[in-house]
């Protein structure tokens, strides 16, 4: 609409990009090293329980500060180290990198070979139809086609039960739009709201954990 076309586009505050680094960082952080991240969930979960309840940190999980190992009775049964995996892939992505610039010829735009002869570009480019039409053909020698003597506007009511994308998928899709749209409004750029959205998706998740456990 036209009010929509003169409307100024609305930039967020200066407040919310540091608050978003942060988080970005702090994700970095416990993404990279996931043993501090599971000091903080046994030290909430050691706070609830009481002292003698759980097991030590180091019999569960270990000691290393750089991976984050999983213990069963003095074994380790899982082992989890993503700086020492990233590094890997980090090294592994400069590599090739390095030697596709050093090894690699210079693309050129040529004329597509057909091994010595003058042939145009569409006689020598197979579409769909190059692929299932000789197909067809053999196939009408063995069975021949029949064609059913069908009209659909007598039939409508035939005709949608056999249409699910308007009766499922249709709707279907609407419906989850309708949704996103709704949850975008809270998009309002102010960040006491998005760690609300984060505190009522817990509670949810908590209350629906508790009805699956009665």
């Amino acid at each position: 609409s036209p009010t929509v076309l003169a409307a100024k586009p609305v930039s967020e505050g200066p407040w919310l990009g540091p608050s978003q680094l942060f988080l970005a960082l702090l994700c970095v952080r416990l993404g990279l090293f996931p043993y501090a991240g599971a000091q903080l969930c046994y030290r909430a979960a050691a706070a609830l329980t009481g002292p003698g309840v759980l097991a030590g940190f180091n019999n569960l999980f270990g000691s290393r500060s750089l991976s984050l190992e999983v213990h069963d009775e003095g074994a380790v049964v899982g082992l989890w180290s993503p700086l020492i995996v990233g590094s890997i892939f980090v090294a592994a992505f400069v590599l090739a990198v390095g030697i596709r610039r050093l090894a690699a010829s210079p693309q050129r735009a040529v004329a597509t070979w057909s091994c010595g002869s003058e042939v145009p570009t569409e006689e020598i480019r197979f579409r769909a139809d190059s692929y299932y039409t000789p197909f067809k053909k053999f196939v009408h020698l063995i069975l021949p086609e029949w064609r059913l003597a069908w009209r659909p506007q007598r039939w409508p009511v035939v005709t949608r039960v056999l249409n699910p994308d308007g009766w499922c998928y249709y709707p279907l899709v609407k419906g989850m739009l309708g949704l996103f749209r709704w949850l975008a409004r809270s998009r309002v750029g102010l960040p006491q709201v998005y760690p609300a959205w984060t505190l009522i998706g817990l509670a949810a998740s908590f209350v629906l954990l508790f009805v699956l456990s009665r």
